[in-house]
């Protein structure tokens, strides 16, 4: 990486489903807690963030830790997305590092 920062972190993990809602939900909400990590190091000041959620049990306690490291923080769900899909975005705009 060669300790430069960057002004803008994407994460669109998700894991391999199981087909249990609760073990995937869960692995894909651990899954963004480690980049947020990750980010922690390679985000400039003022930089911004976009995380995919699967909407579930733990993805409140996800928002609830990222507000607190940017000025603004918004869960969308893409109009494109599926009705039936748990799938949210979450916007991250203004490192506060």
């Amino acid at each position: 990486f060669f300790g430069k920062k960057v002004n803008v972190v994407i994460c669109d993990l998700s894991p391999q489903v199981t087909g249990n809602w609760s073990v995937d939900h869960s692995t894909q909400i651990s899954s963004n807690y480690a980049a947020a990590k990750i980010m922690d190091q390679v985000l400039k000041k003022n930089g911004n963030a976009l995380f995919k959620v699967f909407d579930g049990e733990y993805s409140n306690e996800f928002y609830q830790y990222v507000k607190k490291k940017f000025f603004k923080v918004k869960l969308k769900k893409p109009k494109v997305s599926r009705k039936q899909s748990s799938e949210l975005y979450c916007i991250c705009l203004g490192y506060m590092s």
